[in-house]
């Protein structure tokens, strides 16, 4: 006679398989990162030759680079739609807290989205890198979601010729984090749904149409698990500087 399976095996049964779907997605963000990192810098490099940068060419050239342009934005979206699907679905799942280098963390980071702000000539800078206080507790892994989130961002809705300024302020037992930059701002009436999910404000949309809206609201479920919380300030044509707490290591 066939054994039925008592509750204790379901919940083991089933504990296993949400294991297994999380290390799937792990995996999938991590290629498909990796995929995204090498076609944003494919997309810059193209962008540099069609517009003339390192030097002359043909009209020919520049049609079928265009082509080539428009191809590779095609999948660098698909690429992003991918991730924020996967940040979507992930951020409810299990946190692996560590204590993490956030001065490191953030270097890599802004190295990553170097090229692309160098394309629109946006300068990068940290502040505050050499305080003595620079540990945090946190699922590093996450918390690179959250700052290549508000890094894109800044360089996404920033104008020409712009800048954007990281900074650490350890106080108490907490960080406090920020990303500042000179874009184009929130309108007021906006401003209070910007972590809801899907939501994307008019001029962003306006600014750049292509996104999912789950940017923003992953960003705040992932800090609200670190017991941290997350905001902003913005002034529109001015600029945003979105703020994050995490605990100190």
């Amino acid at each position: 006679m066939k054994k039925t399976k008592n509750s204790n095996d379901l919940i083991l049964e089933n504990s296993k398989l949400i294991e297994l779907n999380t290390k799937r997605a792990e995996s999938v963000s991590l290629n498909v990162h990796q995929i995204r990192t090498g076609l944003t810098t494919t997309k810059w490099a193209i962008k540099m030759i069609i517009d003339g940068e390192i030097g002359g060419i043909s009209k020919d050239q520049k049609e079928i680079l265009g082509k080539v342009y428009e191809s590779n934005e095609r999948t660098l979206e698909l690429a992003r739609e991918i991730l924020a699907s996967n940040k979507s679905d992930g951020i409810d799942k299990e946190f692996k807290f560590e204590k993490v280098d956030l001065v490191g963390l953030i270097r890599e980071v802004m190295a990553e989205f170097m090229p692309t702000a160098k394309a629109k000539k946006i300068s990068i800078s940290l502040d505050n890198q050499n305080a003595k206080i620079n540990t945090v507790k946190a699922d590093k892994e996450k918390l690179r979601i959250v700052l290549q989130n508000l890094f894109e961002n800044a360089i996404k809705y920033n104008k020409e010729k712009g800048k954007i300024i990281a900074s650490i302020n350890p106080k108490g037992k907490i960080m406090e984090v920020s990303i500042k930059d000179t874009g184009i701002g929130i309108n007021p009436i906006n401003q209070k749904n910007i972590f809801k999910k899907y939501y994307r404000a008019p001029n962003a949309i306006k600014n750049s149409p292509r996104g999912t809206g789950l940017g923003l609201f992953a960003c705040k479920k992932i800090i609200e698990r670190h017991g941290g919380k997350i905001g902003f300030e913005s002034k529109i044509n001015e600029g945003t500087v979105f703020n994050f707490t995490i605990p100190l290591a």
